[in-house]
């Protein structure tokens, strides 16, 4: 009798091992499930209309974004908004609370203007909100019928920034 509770001691004793170690191990994989799906989970990026300097820059100003936003959407490592924030002046630090308040992560900031001699200028600012720090930062010269190259090109800019990988979305001889 005495061997038996033991014995039977001894079986609960490695069943309730068995139960730790289990638990242990579910526990680890949940952790590494929870990992693997916050790492796969695409990027929120505000992409506002771009500030225009006049009346004339307004639809390109509106453009812009969009396009930036399908390229990177395409992707599927960005979840791309356009929310109702208003940006009047992209030369200032935003205010990161309202882009907190919709989700984003990182915003994209741009200014669009005509030159006196007719070209272009593109600019944008890349901001890390969580941070309230700029990532980058970058002004384009160029033609306005080269506007979608433009915006191709700030995709790529923006992909690279964000993820340390390029992409393709500007094409090779623009």
């Amino acid at each position: 009798m005495h061997l038996e509770l033991i014995s039977r001691s001894q079986r609960v004793v490695a069943t309730s091992r068995r139960r730790v170690i289990l638990a242990g191990l579910l526990t680890l994989l949940l952790d590494r499930l929870v990992a693997a799906e916050e790492r796969n989970r695409p990027t929120v990026i505000a992409l506002p209309d771009f500030v225009a300097a006049a009346p004339r820059d307004q639809e390109i100003a509106r453009a812009l974004p969009r396009l930036i936003a399908e390229d990177l959407a395409r992707g599927g490592r960005f979840a791309p908004t356009n929310p109702a924030i208003a940006v009047t002046n992209a030369d200032a630090t935003p205010a990161f609370e309202p882009w907190r308040a919709v989700g984003a992560e990182a915003v994209v900031i741009g200014r669009v203007f005509q030159m006196p001699d007719g070209r272009q200028t593109t600019q944008f600012r890349l901001w890390d909100v969580a941070a309230g720090r700029q990532l980058s930062g970058q002004q384009y010269v160029h033609a306005p019928e080269n506007s979608t190259v433009v915006a191709h090109i700030m995709a790529d800019a923006i992909h690279l920034q964000l993820t340390g990988e390029q992409s393709h979305f500007a094409p090779d001889n623009p």
